[in-house]
């Protein structure tokens, strides 16, 4: 049944990690979403730190020594791959066994790619007059608010 339930959601991205950054379990999707963004398929017992450059390489293993000891947490990531910028919340937790052991870490990532550009989009016309592209009143109110926030902070 559990099986089922990961591979159900074409939306949703899985993956485990033992103790020694393994791959412990993968869903089809991530199997899909790695070969097309890293050029590798995942197999379990093989290491994702392997195929990865330096600094993803410090991201992967940061985020799961977080969640190897015991902390649940989100973070966004910013992707450039291919020539494409994603967006992927990642959702990092540890794994227990029957005692209450920590024996990896799992991964769920969500594609929120789409929202996140429209959120920038969004963002930068509240902040720009969209026909001439000049900043607008709040951004520079904003602005000025930060460097007086700035100034204040470093005063004696």
């Amino acid at each position: 049944m559990t099986d089922y339930i990961l591979e159900s959601s074409a939306e949703i991205n899985l993956y485990a990690l033992d103790l020694d950054f393994r791959f412990i379990a993968i869903n089809k999707n991530d199997v899909r979403m790695m070969e097309k963004y890293f050029d590798f398929t995942p197999r379990l017992g093989e290491s994702p730190l392997d195929i990865m450059d330096g600094q993803e390489v410090e991201a992967l293993k940061s985020n799961f020594s977080r969640a190897m000891a015991g902390e649940s947490f989100t973070v966004l990531d910013k992707i450039e791959k291919k020539g494409e910028v994603l967006y992927w919340q990642c959702l990092y937790s540890p794994i227990y066994n029957d005692n209450s052991t920590i024996i990896g870490g799992s991964c769920v990532v969500l594609d929120v790619t789409d929202e996140r550009k429209k959120d920038i989009e969004n963002q930068c016309l509240s902040n720009t007059d969209p026909l001439t592209q000049v900043y607008n009143r709040r951004y520079l109110e904003n602005a000025f608010t930060e460097c007086i926030i700035e100034k204040v902070k470093k005063l004696p």
